[in-house]
């Protein structure tokens, strides 16, 4: 009896150990497969203006030229299906292609062109022109080729045009200088995600009402839907709304107009101030203003005078 039983163990533990080697061998087959399996990106760093069988297939016994670009183009873009059928020259194995159909090969990859002070000095402009900017990523790539001897020159500054510093993708400029103070200009392109906070209109205001605190508020955007001409500075009573404003709208130059305190020919409350001494008189506005503004103001006298306005009706001479 007791034999009988140690069969039946014998048996199990066998049946074990063949379902343990079948299960390692199951998993194992995936991997096998996928080293077998050449993936197409959709970028690849090249040398020597050749993109090799182990640029893409490491595990290649034998390198072999996929194919050979011009020396004058820092980065060349081709369909995948071209590289693919130059592939099946050399190897008989499976091709997965994950491109997206174009693929990307750069040169440049491998020059080091002070990528961390450019993208720095990029993200300055950006946030000077934008206050309230929180910038999640900012990439750029080189467009031009670099010059042979790049090796000599330093990140001197960026040039960007304004009009630029409104989308989320654009062209720049990268200006180099070596010890001789000679000056090399690439252009590079950028792209940013980033968010904004902005004034919207916390309900529905009327044309004409002069805004006040209880009529907007901050609210985040994406980067890339800032309207045009949004308002960078909203303080209460400087803006009167031009027309009616729906709820939640993001609020632009376009839709209010400051509140003129001042109008020409206005008799105004002018005040001299020297030390401790004050003078007043009354004078005439010459131009329209808002507050803060330098208007010119005649007097009785005729004499005219550079007058700062500090509230409806009142200025004072600078």
């Amino acid at each position: 009896m007791v034999e009988h039983n140690l069969a039946k163990v014998g048996v199990a533990s066998s049946n074990l150990v063949s379902r343990s080697i079948i299960f390692v061998l199951l998993l194992s087959i995936p991997l096998l497969s996928y080293s077998k399996q050449i993936i197409i990106k959709e970028r690849y760093c090249i040398k020597n203006n050749q993109l090799t069988l182990k640029d893409i297939y490491p595990l290649s016994k034998k390198n072999r030229i996929v194919l050979t670009i011009s020396s004058a183009l820092s980065t060349y873009k081709i369909p995948s299906l071209d590289i693919i059928s130059n592939i099946k020259k050399y190897t008989p194995l499976a091709i997965k292609d994950i491109s997206g159909g174009i693929v990307t090969l750069d040169k440049q990859c491998y020059i080091k062109y002070q990528k961390r002070d450019i993208k720095e000095a990029l993200k300055k402009v950006f946030k000077k022109r934008y206050k309230n900017i929180k910038i999640k990523q900012l990439k750029i790539t080189p467009i031009n080729s670099f010059p042979n001897n790049f090796s000599s020159y330093r990140f001197d500054r960026i040039e960007i045009k304004n009009h630029n510093l409104r989308k989320k993708s654009g062209n720049f400029i990268v200006v180099y200088k070596n010890s001789d103070k000679k000056r090399v200009r690439l252009f590079f392109r950028y792209k940013i995600l980033a968010k904004i906070a902005l004034f919207k209109a916390k309900h529905n205001i009327q044309s004409g009402k002069i805004l006040s605190q209880n009529d907007f508020e901050k609210d985040v955007v994406n980067f890339d839907k800032i309207p045009l001409n949004f308002i960078k500075d909203l303080k209460s009573g400087v803006y009167r709304t031009k027309n009616y404003i729906k709820k939640d709208t993001i609020l632009t130059k376009y839709m209010v107009k400051r509140v003129t305190l001042v109008r020409k020919r206005d008799t105004l409350r002018t005040i001299i101030k020297d030390g401790n001494l004050q003078i007043e008189f009354f004078s005439k506005a010459l131009q329209d203003g808002d507050k803060g503004d330098i208007i010119k103001t005649v007097g009785k006298n005729g004499k005219i005078y550079r007058a700062k306005i500090v509230g409806k009706g009142l200025v004072v001479i600078q």
